[in-house]
C-alpha cells in the first residue's frame, strides 16, 4: 500500500483500489456516492455494475463496505456522518 497524493492505493492482488475513506486497522472502507458517477441516471449503468464488482472484490479481502449517497449526506448531513461513526464503532 501506498500513499499517494493523500490517497491511499490499496493492492488487492491484480487490482488497485483508491477508496475515499479507508481505516487499515479496523479493515472499513467509506465511499462516498456522488450523483454525477453513482447516480440512478441510465447512462451511469456501466458505473452501477463497476462499483458492484468493485466492492466484491475488496469484501473478499475482508474489507466491509459502506456507501454514502451525495443525496443522504445533502439531505440529512448529522445523520450521514452518524451513520458513518457508527460504521467505524467510533
Amino acid at each position: 500500500m501506498a500513499e499517494l497524493n493523500n490517497e491511499y492505493r490499496l493492492n488487492l492482488g491484480n487490482r488497485f483500489i483508491f477508496p475515499d475513506f479507508i481505516n487499515i486497522k479496523s479493515k472499513k472502507i467509506i465511499e462516498f456516492d456522488g450523483t454525477y458517477w453513482h447516480g440512478r441516471y441510465i447512462i451511469r449503468n456501466s458505473n452501477r455494475l463497476r462499483d458492484w464488482q468493485r466492492d466484491e472484490i475488496i469484501q473478499n479481502n475482508g474489507f466491509e463496505v459502506l456507501h454514502i449517497k451525495e443525496e443522504e449526506y445533502r439531505n440529512n448531513k448529522e445523520y450521514a456522518i452518524k451513520k458513518c461513526l457508527e460504521f467505524l464503532n467510533v
